[in-house]
C-alpha cells in the first residue's frame, strides 16, 4: 500500500486554496487548508502512538486492552505502510494494556511508553522498552498518580543532570480543556512535584463535543511541541482531526509549555491519535478509526 500525504497550505488572502477548513469562532487557530490526495490504509492497525525507530521506519503502539492477546508494539515502513509486529518481553512489568503514546528515551533503542487511563485493579503505568528489529522488552514500569484526565501525549525532554523531565498531555475534560502534566524521570524513579501533578492548561483547537483536545504530542527539531486533536460520534465515524502547533517548550519549571497557537489544520475523514515530527520537517500521523481500522499520512508543512 501507499502512504496517504497532503501538503499543508497557509491560508492567504486572495489566493484560492482548494478544501477550506472549518472553524469555529472559539478556535483561535487561523483557517488552513490542506491538499487531499486518495485515502489508504484500512489495512493497518488501529493507532495510537509513533516514535521513530530507523531512517525508514517507525515504531508504532496500540490501544490494546488488557484481555486481548494481540501484540502492543509494531514497526512501520514509512513509505509503504508494511507492518511488523514486535514480540515484547512483558514478564518484568506484566503486559501492557491502553497503551495511547511512545517517545524516544535516553540510549539507542530505548522509548517511553505510556497507558492512558487506569482501569479497575490496573492502575496506568509509564513503561521504559527496550526495541530492535526483532522484539524488545519492558524494562521497568512506574505507576501514574490520578491526573484527573486520560494522558494521550507523552514527550520526554532530556536535563543537564541525567534526567529526562517527562510531559504528559491529558485528552481533555468534559468541556474540551486540556493539561499538561509533567514528572522527573531519574535514578530515583519517576516523581512528580506539586505543580507537575496539578498540571498547566493549555489551549487547543475546537472540533466538537467529545473531543480529546490532546491525542498525541510530538516535539519537533526546532523545539517546537505539536499535537493533534481528534473527534468522533460512533465506530463508523463521522471523524475529524486537528493537526495544531501547541507552542514550545519551556525552561520555566512551573510551567514547561509556552502555549501559543500559531498553525492549525483541520483534517476530515480521520481520527489521529499518533504523531511523529521527522527530521525534514515534515510529520507522520496515525489514525485509530474505530471499525474502518487505522491509517498512516504524511503532513509536509
Amino acid at each position: 500500500m501507499e502512504i496517504q500525504r497532503h501538503r499543508l497550505i497557509r491560508q492567504t488572502s486572495g489566493v484560492k486554496q482548494p478544501h477550506r477548513a472549518a472553524q469555529s469562532e472559539s478556535s483561535p487557530n487561523p483557517v488552513d487548508t490542506f491538499e487531499q490526495g486518495t485515502v489508504k490504509g484500512p489495512e493497518l492497525p488501529d493507532l495510537s502512538g509513533l516514535a521513530k525507530f530507523s531512517r525508514s521506519r517507525s515504531v508504532a503502539v496500540k490501544d490494546t486492552k488488557l484481555e486481548d492477546d494481540s501484540k502492543r508494539v509494531v514497526l512501520l515502513h514509512n513509505d509503504n505502510g508494511a507492518v511488523q509486529e514486535l514480540d515484547v518481553n512483558w514478564s518484568r512489568t506484566g503486559r501492557a494494556r491502553d497503551l495511547e503514546a511512545i517517545t524516544p528515551s535516553k540510549g539507542r533503542g530505548r522509548y517511553l511508553a505510556v497507558e492512558g487511563s487506569s482501569f479497575q485493579e490496573h492502575k496506568a503505568r509509564l513503561f521504559e522498552l527496550k526495541l530492535g528489529a526483532k522484539g524488545g522488552e519492558a524494562e521497568r514500569s512506574y505507576q501514574l498518580p490520578e491526573f484527573g484526565q486520560e494522558v494521550e501525549g507523552l514527550v520526554a525532554l532530556p536535563q543537564k543532570d541525567g534526567t529526562q523531565k517527562v510531559l504528559f498531555g491529558g485528552r481533555g475534560d468534559e468541556n474540551g480543556d486540556s493539561r499538561v502534566y509533567w514528572g522527573t524521570l531519574g535514578d530515583n524513579g519517576l516523581e512528580f512535584t506539586p505543580e507537575g501533578l496539578k498540571g498547566q492548561a493549555v489551549q487547543s483547537p475546537r472540533l466538537g463535543d467529545g473531543q480529546r483536545s490532546i491525542a498525541d504530542l510530538a516535539l519537533d527539531k526546532e523545539g517546537s511541541l505539536w499535537a493533534v486533536a481528534a473527534v468522533d460520534e460512533g465506530d463508523f465515524g463521522p471523524f475529524k482531526s486537528s493537526l495544531y502547533k501547541l507552542g514550545s517548550v519551556s525552561e520555566n519549571p512551573d510551567a514547561p509549555v509556552d502555549n501559543s497557537l500559531t498553525q492549525g489544520y483541520s483534517v476530515s475523514g480521520t481520527k489521529m491519535e499518533a504523531l511523529l515530527a521527522q527530521s525534514d520537517g515534515s510529520f507522520l500521523a496515525g489514525s485509530d478509526n474505530e471499525s474502518l481500522g487505522g491509517r498512516l499520512e504524511q503532513f509536509i508543512v
